[in-house]
């Protein structure tokens, strides 16, 4: 498997990501998604 393309479940929305400098947990993330996704 190629280390930039790593692929984890995330089936608990209390786990925390980090991308760079920003933290997020799952349940946050998801939100941010679904927002995204509605406004386009």
């Amino acid at each position: 498997m190629n280390d930039k393309n790593i692929s984890i479940n995330l089936d608990c929305d209390d786990d925390v990501l980090l991308f760079e400098k920003d933290t997020f947990k799952v349940s946050r993330l998801k939100e941010l998604m679904i927002r995204e996704t509605k406004i386009k």
